[in-house]
């Protein structure tokens, strides 16, 4: 019997971090999702667990390299901690790192956003999946997940294709409301990510 290509990880990492300088604090608030691909196949076949890095050990190191230095963007704490996994876990050949990020606006206090008090925004959830294999290569599928928008004038639907069963009137003017769920791939991997998103 041989084993084919497997993968594992770690899902539903929860990461806060705060930022302080000074009175003003600036908040991320993560969901991350780690997987890797390598030769596990002792550990399905034999139950030897010698080439396998525990899951625990992913959600440590997601906190770990957070506490090392700013998260920034989802983009490139994905490539680092993907980075990490391939250039040092010795059977992980790829890592793949699925981040969202949930954003946070300053609550107003006296007509002034408050330094440290926050509540939850709108505008979508900011979205990265990071690969990166032990060759070197990197890929970023960056990204917005869930971003609300809606429009109460100035949006028509007509043209459309009609039959017999068609009985939906043409219209010039509707409120139009959608949700968007958007993905981009750039070439090479070196941007400023939070200019793009």
């Amino acid at each position: 019997m041989r084993l084919g290509e497997n993968r594992y990880g770690k899902s539903g990492i929860r990461l806060a971090t705060v930022l302080r300088r000074g009175e003003r604090h600036d908040f991320t608030d993560l969901t991350v999702d780690v997987a890797v691909e390598g030769d596990f196949a002792a550990a399905h076949v034999a139950g030897d667990n010698a080439r396998i890095l525990p899951t625990d050990t992913m959600r440590g190191t997601v906190y770990a390299l957070a506490k090392r230095e700013p998260v920034g963007s989802v983009e490139s704490f994905g490539l680092r901690l993907a980075r990490h996994f391939v250039d040092t876990v010795e059977p992980v050949s790829a890592a793949i790192v699925s981040l969202a990020e949930q954003p946070w606006t300053r609550i107003d206090v006296d007509a002034s956003p408050h330094p440290h008090a926050f509540t939850k925004a709108a505008g979508g959830r900011r979205t990265a999946v990071v690969q990166a294999t032990s060759g070197g290569d990197a890929d970023v599928l960056a990204g917005v997940e869930d971003l609300y928008v809606a429009k109460t004038a100035g949006s028509g639907f007509a043209g459309f294709l009609s039959d017999e069963l068609t009985t939906l009137p043409e219209t010039d003017d509707r409120i139009l409301a959608t949700a968007i769920t958007a993905h981009w791939r750039l070439r090479g991997l070196d941007h400023d990510w939070d200019r793009l998103a």
